[in-house]
């Protein structure tokens, strides 16, 4: 196929014969027809216009309907000169016209990028005898969610088989009320199950839902799935970024740092999907190493399969690096690990990593190298394979993650994630003189701990005291305590229970002036993982181990934002009057008064989302906080959990045990489906919200708040 000939100059007549035509020459029950406020009735619209192909560019495929046809223009425009933009021919409709016409929408072109959506036609109503357009909800959808992700799984093989890099756009929102029928909340439905596809084959995602959700009413037509001429430009903008970036050249001014500021999300094609994190300090500079998939799930065992970084001048605004070491051909998942230096550093200049790999059902752990911890060598030789020590451990049990300390006298002491023999322990302990050859000792004894899973995350000695972070998963990080190294480990006394929520592997990391740091990662409940932000471990006189706000986050707040104030302030929930933009992220302080005794309604935070629910957090007179969906009847107000299948469940409750100041000062962390709650500079909880915000923030039987709130983005 040429290029420069895969389109004529069409007028709007025969644009929609044309449109007629291949509804019949597809075998369609029905001709399509553009929709009202469709791209393709506009007389001047620019998917039509000739396509003068440059050999010497690389080649951009867009493939989508009418929503894609209205920005092709804009992204033209923008990549002038960088690329050849193509549309293809058309409108591509619903994934059933994509199985049937993709072949011949590739032709023997050379692609380099194809940026592709298909959902808003599957979701709509169509007769079911003839597939024509229905305003009807009751009749059945074009393409039912079972029969969309069957057929997006197809078009996504064929068009991975181009050997182009692939971007999958989110179907775009739309309100109540549009014709033909389509139910608003099927636009996040779908949005989840492609995702899902794309998440499994290691594709790219330009979320254009997140981004035109909270404007619509700025950037939509009114009961339209259609955009205006703003609209278009804001879409194709942020759609050209992501194509020059997938082209190898520099983002336009439409990104944001802020992205990588708050909630940090790995993007890099060859990382995928994050999991567990560690944070290393040096000169300066942290580095984010964590734990990822790229690519389909494998049969059996984890998805796991590399290590990727991101590093930040400041722990708050991370760069991307991407992958620095991959697994073995001939393992089935690989583990996490942690990063330490070399003893002999100063003669060296190395620093140590270690992670696992499983092959033939046992796992073993490995060591890397590397001098400027960004490029890492792996070691090889039997010299450099820790396997289990069957004595004390089970042969094919868990070995991975070590995570070191220093030992008096010099050498490592080291803990990692092991199957124990003795059932009154619950990791494994060794030594090391050079960080790369381990003894297993001993396990050490545990008390405290009756869940069986157990995930090292990390120890360290803070004050006189051992604390060790354990992944007792799900979904819980716990805080064991001992006197020696060695053991033997107690549950802490008093916030056992360290982490809760949508969030896992609680990790220390020390920093050369702000004490003792600690990292986790934090999932919305579709699976994908984010970097929380970074804590410090908060010591009271009782020993007691709780996360606070560093005051490195400071950095976060880029632009201070005016509160609105409503009018009516009688309300047990009283709305902000402005709609925040929570898809870059906001926080949002203020002074919380508490219930004065337990007979009095709870204060708090409302938040509402995008699927017509609300969520929050209610606080009682003792600092006891729940988070989840809010019911309200009446002036009463109670949260309500449900698990994936809709049944109702306990709420998220947590107890810090300890006293809050009252009044109190709160802090909120807010984007997309994830928040984070401060009180007192104390975290509550990292927590993922039952769909994204909307931008719409309440406040619950605290009007006294209003007047002192504060918002930044």
């Amino acid at each position: 196929m040429n290029i420069k000939h895969v389109y004529m100059r069409w007028s709007r007549a025969a644009t929609l014969v044309a449109v007629v035509m291949m509804g019949v020459m597809n075998g369609l029950a029905q001709p399509y027809i553009p929709e009202k406020g469709s791209a393709e009735l506009s007389r001047n619209s620019r998917e039509h216009r000739p396509a003068k192909g440059d050999p010497n560019l690389p080649n951009v495929l867009i493939i989508g309907d009418s929503i894609s046809i209205g920005y092709t223009g804009v992204v033209r425009a923008k990549l002038a000169g960088k690329a050849n933009v193509i549309h293809n021919p058309g409108n591509a409709e619903g994934t059933k016209l994509g199985v049937a016409k993709l072949k011949e929408w590739l032709g023997d072109t050379k692609w380099d990028v194809i940026h592709f959506n298909w959902g808003l036609h599957d979701l709509k109503s169509v007769k079911a005898e003839t597939g024509e357009n229905s305003d009807d909800p009751n009749d059945p959808r074009q393409a039912d969610l079972e029969t969309y992700t069957a057929n997006l799984e197809i078009l996504v093989k064929q068009l991975q088989d181009t050997g182009a890099k692939l971007i999958f756009a989110t179907t775009t929102p739309f309100p109540a009320g549009v014709k033909p029928f389509r139910l608003p909340e099927d636009a996040a439905r779908y949005n989840a199950a492609a995702l899902g596809v794309t998440r499994v084959n290691n594709i790219q995602v330009n979320g254009l839902y997140e981004l035109v959700l909270l404007k619509l009413n700025a950037l939509q037509k009114r009961r339209n799935v259609h955009f205006n001429q703003k609209g278009s430009k804001v879409l194709g903008e942020q759609v050209a970024d992501v194509i020059q970036t997938a082209l190898g050249g520099p983002q336009g001014q439409a990104s944001d740092s802020s992205a990588h500021a708050l909630f940090y999300k790995a993007q890099h094609p060859e990382t995928g999907n994050m999991w567990d994190v560690w944070v290393y300090h040096h000169e300066g500079t942290y580095y984010l190493y964590y734990l990822a998939n790229a690519g389909p799930k494998p049969p059996k065992g984890q998805p796991w399969n590399n290590i990727s970084l991101a590093t930040s001048p400041d722990g708050v605004h991370w760069t991307e690096k991407g992958p620095i070491l991959k697994k073995a051909e001939e393992a089935t998942w690989m583990g996490t690990g942690s990063t330490w230096k070399s003893p002999a550093f100063d003669q060296d200049g190395k620093f140590f990593m270690n992670f696992s790999e499983e092959i033939g059902g046992r796992q073993t752990i490995y060591f890397a190298e590397s001098t400027d911890l960004l490029n890492w060598t792996r070691l090889e030789g039997e010299e450099y394979r820790f396997v289990p020590d069957e004595r004390r451990y089970q042969k094919n049990g868990r070995w991975d993650c070590i995570w070191t300390l220093p030992k008096p006298g010099g050498g490592f002491y080291g803990y990692w994630t092991a199957s124990p023999h003795s059932k009154d322990s619950k990791f494994g302990f060794g030594e090391s003189d050079d960080g790369l050859n381990w003894k297993a000792l001993p396990p050490p004894e545990v008390s405290g701990v009756n869940r069986e899973h157990a995930e090292v995350g990390a120890v360290e000695k803070i004050g006189n005291k051992y604390y060790l972070l354990l992944g007792n998963y799900p979904p819980y990080m716990v805080t064991l305590v001992a006197d020696r190294p060695e053991g033997p480990f107690r549950a802490a006394e008093k916030n056992f229970n360290l982490l809760t929520g949508h969030t896992y592997f609680c990790r220390f990391f020390p920093h050369p002036t702000d004490g003792m740091l600690v990292c986790h990662f934090l999932h919305d409940r579709n699976g994908e993982v984010s970097f929380a932000p970074l804590k410090d471990a908060r010591i009271d006189g009782d020993g007691t181990l709780r996360l606070g706000w560093w005051k490195g986050n400071e950095k976060m707040k880029r632009v201070p934002i005016a509160v609105e104030i409503p009018a009516d302030t009688s309300k047990a929930i009283v709305m902000l009057g402005q709609v925040f933009d929570t898809s870059k992220g906001i926080i949002l302080e203020g002074i919380l008064q508490l219930p004065k005794g337990e007979r009095e309604p709870r204060s708090g935070l409302y938040i509402e989302c995008g699927n017509r629910e609300g969520a929050g957090v209610l606080i009682d007179h003792s600092g006891v906080a729940e988070l989840g969906s809010i019911q309200a009847g009446g002036e009463d107000l109670k949260i309500v959990e449900r698990n994936k299948r809709g049944k109702e469940q306990n709420p998220k409750r947590i107890d810090r045990e300890m006293t809050f100041a009252n009044p109190a000062k709160f802090r909120l962390l807010l984007k997309g489906q994830l928040m984070e709650f401060y009180l007192d500079d104390i975290l509550i909880e990292s927590f993922a919200l039952p769909a994204n915000a909307t931008g719409r923030i309440g406040l619950i039987n605290s009007a006294e708040t209003l007047g002192t709130l504060k918002a930044w983005e």
